[in-house]
């Protein structure tokens, strides 16, 4: 009986054993082509990367016996230690690192990672400066890494593109990338993570960050699902995914975020992506039930807020509506785009006189609205104050002409101008 049981029990767990291993981290071919000290390390690295820490130790540890500095090798140890916020056993490594290299740049490159990732910026840049002409360009970059993070943006640039003429690899492409984004210059930022791509095609982080600058489409939901395959059961990406997704196919949507709040489920703005994706697609019920967690892990989020008096709204409940409106533009009161939402919200309800109050103070911020000026003008003609829609309307085609054509708003003044 016992046998049979256990013949039982293999056919359970074998199918479900190659369900598993039915797709392969993309990693792991790369691992078993890897021969040389050097492609060890660069796929220890890209695992260390994908958090895949004792593949990654096993990996450096047969680079350590192949290379002929087995330095680098340690400093891909020591890394894992400092990855994990692991301060004495990564200070130890670091310390014997300089011990028995004395030459080799690498264990002051080593302290430098260490006080950089226990927040001791001004120990980093002392460690990596001791060694930037040394030839070793990860002291370079250590330092670019160092001055974004103490929000020296200019600086950081200048010494990332410091360290890309002087050979360093995707990681430095990669930070230029970041940096760039933080400064708001998207255009650069976008060339420099493509770079970083063309360069290492199997790093989680490069594949993401590209991905997520992309915002939508295709192809940025294809690298952020790349990056995956790579470092499965990355809340951060679903969560990505889920935004590429969210307009353009709510479903998808959903499926993301489900995977990232399965995987932190008090993550506020993982429930506000799937409550919006679920409004998308009509579930306004589950919608509201996301929303409404999500504003209990995040005490007055504005993006909770505002989407929550969408759902109200449509679901009927219009003074809850209003009152998460008005709660919105209270929390962001010199948001324009949610002061424009509040006055469309009580001119769909015919509120008329709190819609103008609202359009009037758009209007203060976004003097060239021209959605403003045309609801205004819809107004004023409801109430036979044609004159004054009329003007509203030509107003309106000095603006920005965001959301109307000009035959649109032309279409306006006739049917106002004749009811005169």
């Amino acid at each position: 009986m016992r046998i049979v049981l256990y013949s039982v029990c293999l056919l359970l767990i074998v199918p479900a054993a190659f369900a598993k291993q039915s797709v392969k981290n993309p990693l792991d071919d790369l691992a078993e082509k890897a021969d040389i000290a050097e492609e060890l390390m660069r796929v220890g690295n890209l695992n260390l990367e994908a958090n895949r820490d004792n593949e990654a130790k096993r990996l450096f540890k047969l680079a350590e016996i192949k290379l002929r500095n087995p330095a680098e090798a340690r400093l891909g140890l020591a890394e894992i230690r400092i990855q994990n916020s692991d301060l004495r056993r990564a200070k130890y490594g670091c310390r014997k690192m300089e011990r028995d290299f004395p030459k080799s740049p690498l264990g002051a490159i080593c302290f430098g990672r260490m006080w950089l990732k226990f927040d001791r910026s001004a120990r980093a840049i002392e460690n990596f400066e001791a060694v930037r002409q040394s030839g070793d360009v990860r002291a370079i970059v250590g330092l670019a890494r160092t001055y974004d993070y103490m929000n020296e943006w200019d600086k950081s640039v200048e010494l990332y593109k410091e360290a890309i003429e002087k050979g360093a690899g995707y990681d430095a492409w990669l930070g230029l990338a970041l940096v760039r984004e933080r400064k708001g210059e998207m255009s650069d930022a976008l060339k420099a993570a493509k770079k970083a791509v063309e360069i290492e095609s199997h790093s989680a982080f490069a594949l993401y960050h590209l991905g997520r600058m992309l915002k939508t489409g295709t192809d940025a939901a294809a690298l952020v699902e790349k990056a995956l395959l790579i470092r499965p059961n990355w809340a951060d990406a679903y969560g990505t995914l889920g935004e590429i997704w969210i307009s353009e196919d709510p479903g998808k949507a959903v499926e993301a975020f489900r995977k990232a709040i399965a995987l932190e489920p008090d993550r506020g703005t993982f429930h506000i992506g799937l409550g919006t994706a679920l409004f998308h697609q009509k579930k306004n019920e589950e919608a509201r039930v996301e929303l409404n967690k999500a504003l209990e892990l995040v005490p007055n989020h504005i993006e909770a807020t505002r989407m929550l008096s969408q759902v109200e709204l449509e679901a009927g409940n219009t003074e809850r509506a209003i009152q998460l409106a008005e709660t919105a533009v209270q929390l962001s009161p010199n948001n324009a785009e949610i002061c424009f939402e509040t006055a469309f919200l009580f001119f769909k309800i015919k509120r008329f006189t709190q819609a103008n109050a609202y359009f009037i103070r758009t209007l203060s911020m976004v003097p060239d609205s021209t959605a403003s000026k045309v609801y205004m003008g819809d107004i004023a003609c409801d109430r036979r104050m044609y004159s004054d829609g009329v003007s509203h309307y030509k107003e309106a085609l000095k603006g920005d002409m965001k959301g109307f054509s000009k035959s649109d708003i032309a279409s306006r003044i006739k049917k106002c101008s004749s009811q005169k």
